[in-house]
């Protein structure tokens, strides 16, 4: 949603995914890869959150991708941090999680990310700024 591309073929590429991750990859910015009738600087913060979103949701590994209940409290914890003072939106949520720095949640993305290894990988790196 965030490219303006579609999912899969054209660009040399088999998926979406596969080249949203070499832009990463390459060290290009995430609002390189936004789709330029789309790229307001009004909101470039919040789509640069959810394109570095949606590249950890599609990593290689289906054991380090969030969950969705953890999709929805990173997307829910950024709302808060930039609404406009009203009721908190997860309020509106009643079956939502913990927030993912819950250091009590042993399973969480995060971790098994950082228990992964000493080396850092492309989805490690990408952890740390969503």
């Amino acid at each position: 949603l965030t490219t303006g591309k579609k999912a899969s073929g054209g660009d040399g590429h088999s998926s979406l995914a596969e080249w949203a991750w070499l832009q990463f990859k390459e060290g290009n910015s995430v609002t390189e890869a936004l789709d330029e009738e789309i790229r307001e600087p009004l909101y470039l913060e919040e789509m640069s959150v959810v394109m570095r979103l949606g590249l950890f949701c599609t990593g290689t590994s289906p054991s380090t991708r969030p969950s969705m209940k953890e999709v929805l409290q990173v997307l829910l914890r950024f709302a808060q941090g930039h609404g406009d003072g009203d009721k908190p939106v997860a309020q509106e949520y009643d079956d939502v999680a913990p927030p993912l720095s819950d250091a009590r949640k042993k399973n969480s993305w995060r971790k098994r990310l950082s228990d992964a290894g000493d080396g850092e990988d492309e989805e490690s790196s990408l952890a740390r700024s969503v």
